[in-house]
């Protein structure tokens, strides 16, 4: 390992004075641009942020539209057409926020919002599967009562199996 001898009044001269990028300082040194980082702190110089080397740069507006556009909505590239998954379900984007994909069908289906007293039930236990002929519509306490009880007997299942 080469030991090379950096002065401040150097690094002061090129990254400072000179505008050299550090990058630029190591490849004259034949060294990499992590240790004229190090050297920089060492001697307490500041660095330059990602900022400096944006500002001043005129942009056009026509560029900054494209930009703006490519970076929301269907300009995006991680673009997936507006659906998300999260604990199992499908949201889907609608009137500018992500909702429950299985309460949308079922509001297009009878033409009217959902209360918050309602709950939408998938038959086959698949929170993916979000055909109308799978959902059906419950009273929300009724639909936990449902689930609870259903819990409890798969507790009681397990139980007994592993009890012989």
């Amino acid at each position: 390992m080469k030991k090379i001898d950096i002065q401040k009044e150097f690094l002061i001269r090129e990254y400072v004075n000179k505008k050299k990028s550090s990058y630029q300082i190591a490849r004259e040194f034949g060294i990499s641009a992590p240790v004229i980082c190090r050297r920089l702190v060492t001697y307490e110089i500041d660095r330059r942020d990602a900022y400096f080397y944006t500002r001043g740069i005129k942009r056009s507006e026509a560029f900054k539209k494209q930009c703006a556009i490519r970076s929301i909505g269907k300009g995006n590239p991680n673009w997936r057409g507006g659906t998300t998954y999260q604990g199992g379900y499908i949201y889907e984007l609608s009137d500018g926020r992500y909702q429950l994909q299985h309460r949308l069908v079922m509001e297009k289906y009878l033409g009217r919002k959902l209360l918050k007293s309602e709950a939408v039930h998938h038959r086959d236990r698949n929170r993916k599967n979000n055909n109308i002929e799978n959902l059906e519509l419950w009273d929300r306490k009724e639909h936990q009562q449902m689930h609870i009880k259903d819990y409890w007997r798969t507790i009681q299942c397990n139980t007994s199996l592993t009890a012989r």
